[in-house]
């Protein structure tokens, strides 16, 4: 099964949010239909 985190592009920039939930600095937003290629891409063998 593969997972992606989806995070809201308003939490992109909101450092408040991010440390109160203990979200990495190295996870930025991405678009849905992004991390759903990455998916495929993997399933494919691109990755």
């Amino acid at each position: 099964m593969q997972w992606r985190l989806f995070l809201p592009k308003e939490w992109d920039t909101d450092s408040q949010r991010r440390q109160a939930c203990g979200m990495p600095e190295d996870v930025r937003h991405r678009e849905r239909w992004r991390l759903a290629l990455d998916v495929l891409d993997e399933l494919a063998g691109g990755a």
